[in-house]
């Protein structure tokens, strides 16, 4: 499969299954519920969605992917127009929360340079 096609069913996965996260799914209120990337594999039999949790990716949120993978997928199935459907594969984003924890050790030594 060329690059372009994947990109496009990479591009409409993410549009799907956001609108899917967004409309139909009741998700724990005060959590925000990013998809960050998805990467469908050359012969389309798996779908790696990677996803962001603000404030983190709590046992909560991860019990309630685990719990409904397959009602996500079903659902996912009835709304995309293609055979086969990628399996899903739900991947944490941790990326940010690395960022901070960074960010966080930077300004420690910045204010320990500005005391001594």
């Amino acid at each position: 499969m060329s690059s372009y096609r994947l990109a496009q069913v990479n591009n409409l996965i993410k549009e799907v299954f956001s609108e899917i996260l967004k409309k139909e799914l009741n998700l724990t209120p005060g959590f925000l519920v990013t998809i960050t990337k998805v990467n469908v594999s050359k012969d389309l039999s798996q779908a790696q969605i990677f996803i962001s949790v603000y404030p983190s990716a709590t046992k909560e949120i991860k019990n309630f992917f685990e719990k409904n993978i397959y009602q996500l997928q079903q659902m996912l199935n009835k709304k995309l127009k293609m055979h086969p459907v990628p399996k899903l594969i739900i991947h944490y984003d941790l990326s940010e929360e690395k960022a901070a924890e960074i960010e966080e050790v930077l300004n420690k030594i910045k204010n320990e340079e500005k005391n001594s």
